[in-house]
């Protein structure tokens, strides 16, 4: 059933073979059939979904708030909020919308088909869901994680030193890392989930534009800006 809806939209979604403007790319993202965003109004953030709702994808659970980013799976969604907690919706058939109990300091997540990722403020990842093709096996001594991509039956996750690693359904090659793949700055997985892209990125990072001081009184809120180029991710002092 998954290789028959693979072939079925994998000719709709064909990407370019060349992709002008790449370098200056900051996150890849593809969608197929239901949609999951975000809607901001200036530090408030509300999920809006729409399209196909045979799974309850679309329905966002009424107190959902404080969220800062979501991911869409299969016929699921997750959502990441602010205290580090993440909340799922949509097929539970793999478990996948069971968020493992105690999950409390989730910095970053991704849904692949059947299954989640979520990466730790300590750069570790926890996984849960469908696990047939070991795309939860999430490799021991992996640390240091900046990003993830989750496909249909495999995992992928970007070190902060620019290496990729992968786990899960090799049926396509989608977890033989290219030799010698470095500098990566960004990963993602391609539509029906048997594909991966990585993009490179060249120099290391560097602030372009240094916030400005200020000084206020205590108790009120200030903002400062900083505009950075370079590999991600950046190191701060």
């Amino acid at each position: 059933m998954r290789m028959q809806a693979n072939r079925a939209y994998r000719a709709a979604f064909a990407l370019p073979r060349r992709l002008e403007g790449a370098r200056h790319c900051t996150r890849l993202i593809l969608a197929v059939l239901m949609f999951c965003g975000l809607s901001s109004g200036g530090l408030r953030a509300a999920v809006v979904a729409w399209g196909d709702n045979g799974a309850g994808e679309t329905n966002v659970p009424p107190d959902l708030g404080d969220v800062v980013s979501v991911a869409k799976g299969g016929a699921f969604c997750l959502a990441l909020r602010r205290d580090g907690t993440v909340v799922g919706w949509g097929d539970n058939s793999q478990g996948q919308t069971n968020v493992p109990a105690g999950l409390t300091n989730a910095v970053a997540i991704a849904a692949g088909r059947e299954h989640a990722l979520a990466i730790l403020s300590d750069g570790n990842l926890v996984a849960w869901g469908d696990d047939v093709f070991g795309e939860c096996d999430v490799p021991a001594g992996l640390s240091n994680v900046c990003a993830l991509a989750a496909g249909d039956g495999h995992s992928l996750a970007l070190r902060s030193d620019g290496t990729v690693v992968a786990w899960g359904d090799n049926s396509f090659g989608q977890t033989n890392i290219p030799a010698g793949l470095t500098n990566v700055s960004a990963i993602a997985v391609g539509p029906g989930g048997n594909f991966c892209l990585a993009l490179i990125a060249e120099g290391a990072p560097f602030i372009t534009a240094q916030p400005v001081s200020r000084t206020v009184y205590s108790g009120y809120p200030v903002q400062f800006r900083a505009a950075a180029t370079g590999a991600w991710p950046p190191t701060y002092q």
